[in-house]
């Protein structure tokens, strides 16, 4: 092979055992092989190329798999999405970009992603804030306006470099229905029916520590929270790159606009908000293909949070009003939480 052994960052290129496999199907112009990688130089074990293989061969001939026959796009996507994760178990520590992300770097160590796009064979619209705590001192809160606000009017008034929307509330009345600490307060408690589906996860602070894990109701009669900020939402979705068990119920299985925050391994905090029931441009997430979502993202604990209409993102200097996704309302809901991030 000709050219350079080097990136533009002069970060040397990985090399892989591979073996060129020819056409197998000489007369039909659209066969032109493919590589197998070669793993310790045995081979035989499927891997990222064979995948790789396999679903451009149920592009090119629908009739030899035709429940593969998808978007060109989508196709193209899967097999970068498969090279990706190939290379992030060999090489946990580089970074990888994602080629259909937008990326806008909002402030030191605060990075807005977006991506409108097919993904899961279907309109998808997703806004991520990276958040790395590495690079300036941030604090992590909750917010309870005491009452019903827009997120981005309670962010403004906070000096919030990022917010997201909070916990579930009840909708004729504005109340929180899960358990919300702020500075020793106690602001709200969990609704006992909430136990049983989505109170499963608590998301708490201090500081730039934060910490996203499982929540009981055992736990709630303990008070079993020592940090500044505690709001409990879910379902839980990971704790400690391990998935937690979801019910095949509809809240779970139909998409919907989602948010949620998680951490990642490499200790970033992201924001998320995926936008919903606006066909043709976004039809929104099961909380299965949120996770999986928050897998691609690389991240270890994810907390669902209050999704629908009540989804949004704010981004201080982005979007309209500082909200960067769109509402599935039309407008921005009124919520009774909000997490935000604030630079110290």
């Amino acid at each position: 092979m000709h050219g350079s052994y080097t990136n533009r960052r002069g970060k040397s290129y990985a090399e892989c055992n591979v073996e060129w496999r020819p056409p197998g199907m000489k007369k039909n112009p659209r066969d032109h092989g493919y590589f197998l990688y070669r793993e310790d130089g045995k081979g035989g074990a499927p891997d990222v190329c064979q995948k790789s293989a396999a679903k451009i061969a149920g592009w090119y001939f629908g009739h030899l798999i035709p429940e593969k026959r998808v978007a060109w796009a989508y196709q193209c996507r899967k097999v970068y999405e498969d090279a990706v994760a190939l290379l992030r178990k060999d090489f946990p520590d580089d970074e990888y970009a994602d080629n259909y992300w937008d990326s806008r770097r909002i402030a030191n160590g605060v990075v807005l992603n977006s991506a409108v796009t097919n993904y899961f064979e279907s309109f998808q619209a997703m806004y991520v804030v990276k958040i790395d705590p590495r690079k300036a001192d941030f604090e992590f809160c909750v917010g309870v306006p005491g009452g019903r606000l827009l997120t981005s009017t309670f962010a403004d008034s906070c000096g919030a470099v990022a917010a997201i929307n909070g916990t579930f509330f009840n909708m004729a009345e504005g109340y929180n229905v899960h358990f919300i600490i702020i500075k020793d307060s106690m602001i709200s408690t969990t609704a006992p029916v909430e136990f049983n589906s989505r109170a499963t996860g608590v998301f708490s602070s201090t500081g730039e520590d934060v910490e996203i894990t499982y929540w009981t109701r055992d736990k709630e009669k303990a008070g079993a929270v020592d940090d500044d900020y505690a709001m409990v939402s879910g379902p839980l979705l990971m704790a400690d790159n391990i998935d937690v068990t979801l019910a095949d119920t509809p809240f779970n299985t139909a998409r919907h606009p989602r948010s949620f925050v998680a951490v990642t391994a490499k200790g970033h905090i992201l924001l998320v908000a995926v936008d919903g029931r606006q066909p043709g441009y976004a039809e929104g997430m099961s909380l299965f293909e949120v996770r999986e979502l928050a897998h691609m993202l690389g991240c270890v604990d994810v907390l669902n949070l209050d999704g629908g209409g009540s989804t949004t993102l704010y981004v201080r200097g982005a979007g309209q009003a500082g909200v960067v996704n769109k509402p599935s309302g039309g407008v921005e809901r009124a919520v009774s939480s909000m997490l935000y991030v604030i630079k110290r």
